[in-house]
């Protein structure tokens, strides 16, 4: 791997692509896990072992269904431009050929990330190794670590497709000429908290409040889209301000807030092993009194056991009522 990142990472491509001016937050817990996921899977495939954990064993047969022959494992590939001047660089999890000997990548995600939100980091991948690798076509292959539900999403690019998505947004992102955007991605950006798009929005609705909220229910809800996005910002700016965690500090540090006070909770308690439970705890205790304390995953049930037999699952499945909740369209964007 690297020992250094690219100027323009091809992991910021797709969030590059809906804002220019998006940047990434300091890696958290959630991506310190994903590293070590990876590091864990190229270390397997370097040794030619299966993984003991179930997780990265399932990552790494999904992996094999598509790979039959391994050609690299965490291996750096460049895009460079006509006069031969690096674009960037990335690092590729696994990547080799199919049965039928075509050029085939595959990346590893941890978390539950729609695929769509890596098309334009998969293009770049795709297109560098077809360039290091004179070939016309590459499948590229999104491996959900975490997904229960999806084995894998698989994408073919051309050299023509990749270049067709790759090229342009360089040439966005050279110019800078765009105007911050709000996006899905904006949860991830280290400029949320000076981003004009959030600020100002966050500005108006602190002068309301500080006017004691000089409006009228009627004004709201003749236009609710209008204040809750308002809203929704302050509380996104909030949250990037620290404000919970200074709350949180000055109450450690012993300084009396008027309306604020610390409450301790307990952890949650669990078991350490679920087959333990079925073995023992539920055989002394029956069926009948074991059922009050027992929760049952359906929909992985369901799975299990078609996975198992094609006989009918021998138990009813009830499926409770539907409801409608308001969530709001982060795709969608403020109008």
């Amino acid at each position: 791997m690297s020992r250094h990142h690219p100027t323009l990472s091809p992991s910021s491509l797709d969030k590059k692509n809906e804002c220019l001016h998006f940047t990434g937050k300091p890696v958290g817990k959630a991506a310190n896990r994903g590293t070590e996921l990876h590091e864990k899977l190229a270390d397997a495939f370097h040794r030619r072992e299966t993984p003991t954990d179930p997780l990265l064993k399932r990552a790494a047969d999904r992996a094999r269904n598509y790979i039959a022959s391994v050609q690299g494992i965490e291996e750096e590939v460049q895009l460079l431009d006509n006069d031969l001047n690096q674009i960037s660089f990335g690092t590729v999890d696994l990547w080799g050929n199919t049965q039928d000997g075509q050029l085939v990548l595959v990346d590893w995600k941890s978390g539950v990330q729609s695929p769509d939100s890596y098309l334009h980091q998969m293009a770049f991948y795709s297109l560098a190794l077809m360039e290091q690798e004179d070939a016309e076509e590459c499948q590229a292959v999104i491996v959900p670590i975490d997904n229960d539900d999806s084995e894998a999403f698989a994408t073919s690019f051309t050299r023509e497709s990749a270049a067709e998505l790759i090229y342009p947004l360089i040439e966005r992102i050279k110019a800078n000429a765009e105007n911050p955007k709000e996006n899905q991605f904006c949860n991830w950006c280290a400029k949320r908290k000076e981003c004009p798009v959030w600020v100002m929005p966050a500005r108006e609705t602190i002068t309301l409040a500080e006017q004691k909220l000089a409006f009228t229910q009627e004004d709201a809800l003749t236009r609710p889209e209008a204040y809750m996005d308002a809203f929704k910002k302050l509380e996104g700016i909030f949250e990037d301000w620290g404000i919970k965690e200074a709350l949180k500090s000055k109450l450690e540090a012993g300084t009396a807030v008027p309306g604020w006070k610390l409450q301790t909770r307990k952890g949650a308690a669990s078991v350490a092993s679920v087959e333990g439970v079925l073995n023992h705890v539920v055989k002394e205790l029956g069926f009948a009194k074991a059922a009050d304390f027992l929760k049952v995953d359906a929909g992985k049930m369901q799975k299990a056991w078609s996975a198992f037999t094609s006989n009918p699952l021998p138990v009813d499945i009830v499926v409770g009522e539907g409801t409608t909740a308001l969530v709001q369209d982060k795709k969608g964007g403020a109008k």
